[in-house]
């Protein structure tokens, strides 16, 4: 046999804390690494994932590192695998619950199965992710590939522990139950001790053609930052509304080649999560009015004062354009677009029919393209600070809502990478 699957289990592991797994040397393997049985046991038989994330929640940080040199990470990754996940198009349900096998999200919807003669399908609620078994048998494990969190893999060729000597994979969980699971007062809950999945090239004339060759091996990583929106003086929550700024500078991106930014906006803690619903403190949440400059190297990125403010598409207009369409789930009502039934004669949604507060206003995201080095970068951000925040609905109005709260804005830069590999050595610089 050519190729041998090998499952490795961690050398290190400790529950909602860390892992270490050490890659065997003198190796060669497919860049198609696996990590498997990510996910919990819970007593009850009655818990479920975090409906944007899934299992996947739990990876707080990854590292791939070699001799104690990072080769590539993702570091406080949970909004930006939510944000990955927003990027997938869900799909329409008919008759049965089709939960997303791999990561266990809950990101599609389901239809009524009634034909009221004109063939309406009315959306009747989000397709849920399966259960959390009572035991490992019986909980379904998550599996995702380790080029998720490491990009380098697409870029290389192969996993040759020849040349990456300590080959490590240093995984850091959160134990945050709004970034774990739908509900927040579960006790009963444990963690399946994770493995990896190799595949290793054991023809010796195939593994020696796979293994790394002299080379530059580039790839795009990102890279994360983080500001902060202080919670507003009460004076300063009025019915008419007092703008607040935020003006911050970005140190640890500079002299670095920047391809796209995201910003995510979650509450500064977890315990103001409490009325985020299924997406917990992970999706990112409008303000009320808001603005945002971008300035690169003294210039603006945005004309006419930056995105937002009365045009509030502008900033999604931009973030698909840098990113691509939005998955958006009908029922979600994120942007303006509503829910309601579906018209198999013309194509179409029609009537507001079913809306999900759990899941509303939470697709805030601000994304844009730089393309450029930047020797300084600099945000301005606004948000005006209203009474009651007209921004927000249902159970999310008042003092929980976003626009009157205190925010973590989390900052995602792609950033050029490049592996530049020479008589079997090699150095991990930036492009």
């Amino acid at each position: 046999m050519e190729i041998v699957d090998r499952y490795l289990k961690p050398s290190f592991f400790q529950a909602l804390n860390q892992a270490e797994f050490r890659i065997p040397k003198n190796k060669i393997y497919s860049n198609n690494i696996y990590l498997e049985k990510i996910g919990f046991i819970n007593a009850t038989g009655s818990l479920q994932y975090n409906s944007l994330v899934g299992a996947l929640g739990v990876i707080k940080s990854a590292v791939l590192l070699d001799n104690g040199v990072e080769i590539d990470s993702c570091k406080n990754c949970g909004a930006l695998t939510g944000f990955k996940n927003k990027l997938r198009q869900p799909k329409r349900i008919l008759n049965k619950l089709d939960p997303e096998k791999s990561s266990r999200t809950a990101f599609s919807f389901k239809t009524d199965v009634a034909d009221n003669g004109t063939n309406n399908n009315t959306i009747i609620g989000p397709v849920d992710n399966e259960v959390i078994g009572t035991d490992a048998n019986l909980t379904e494990d998550a599996i995702v590939p380790l080029d998720f969190f490491f990009p380098v893999l697409k870029s290389l060729p192969s996993v040759d522990t020849n040349l990456f000597s300590d080959l490590r994979v240093r995984l850091e969980f959160s134990s945050d139950l709004f970034d774990l699971f739908n509900v927040q007062d579960i006790t009963t809950y444990s963690q399946i001790v994770p493995v990896i999945r190799l595949q290793e090239i054991e023809e010796p004339k195939i593994a020696a053609s796979m293994g790394i060759k002299s080379g530059s091996y580039p790839w795009l990583a990102y890279e994360h930052d983080r500001y902060a929106f202080p919670a507003p003086a009460a004076a300063d929550i009025t019915a008419a509304g007092k703008e607040q700024t935020v003006s911050v500078r970005l140190n640890g991106i500079r002299n670095k080649s920047i391809g796209r930014v995201l910003i995510q906006k979650g509450y500064a803690t977890s315990a103001a999560a409490t009325n985020s619903g299924d997406y917990g403190n992970l999706a990112s949440r409008p303000l009320f009015k808001e603005k945002i400059q971008v300035r690169v190297n003294g210039s603006n990125l945005f004309a006419e004062g930056g995105l937002g403010g009365d045009k509030s598409m502008d900033i999604l207009a931009v973030t698909t354009d840098a990113f691509g369409e939005f998955g958006l789930i009908p029922y979600e009502s994120e942007y303006g677009s509503g829910p309601g039934t579906y018209n198999d004669t013309v194509g179409n949604w029609e009537i507001n029919s079913y809306i999900d507060a759990r899941r509303t206003n939470k697709g805030s995201y601000i994304g844009f393209h730089v393309q450029s080095k930047a020797n300084d970068f600099f945000i301005e951000h606004k948000r005006t600070c209203v009474e009651g925040d007209v921004s927000a609905v249902g159970t999310l109005a008042g003092a929980n809502s976003a626009s009157i709260s205190a925010l973590n804005c989390n900052v995602y830069f792609e950033v050029k990478k490049n592996l530049m590999v020479k008589d079997n050595k090699y150095m991990v610089q930036y492009m």
